[in-house]
């Protein structure tokens, strides 16, 4: 049996590598959805076996999300390239590294500034 914060921390791994499979096009294994149910209902303490909303929403076609250089993403919003560096510093823009490129995800997700 593990615990419901094991539980918690897997369910996030999931998600984070089932959005990855979707950014490449590849559809996630199936045996993800059962494995995602199971570790909901212990996180949860619940003894249904359903697929959480957030996973739900993953799994349903949304907008085209793309991902595009600092470079690009400072052409589109009008600002430098540092401007967006530090916008994804703060948090503001969402983005991942991949070696020592920034990719921003277009379109942008709306995230309240830090003050």
């Amino acid at each position: 049996m593990i615990s419901a914060r094991t539980a918690e921390l897997a369910l996030q791994a999931l998600a984070s590598a089932w959005r990855r499979a979707k950014l490449n096009g590849t559809p996630p294994p199936q045996a993800w959805q059962v494995a995602i149910a199971e570790l909901s209902a212990v996180a949860e303490g619940s003894p249904e076996r359903t697929l959480p909303a957030a996973f739900q929403r993953l799994m349903t076609p949304s907008e085209a999300v793309e991902e595009i250089a600092v470079q690009e993403a400072a052409a589109r919003l009008g600002i430098t390239p540092r401007a967006v560096q530090r916008r994804i510093g703060r948090g503001s823009l969402s983005a991942r590294r991949i070696g020592r490129e920034w990719l921003v995800r277009w379109p942008p997700i709306e995230r309240k500034e830090a003050a």
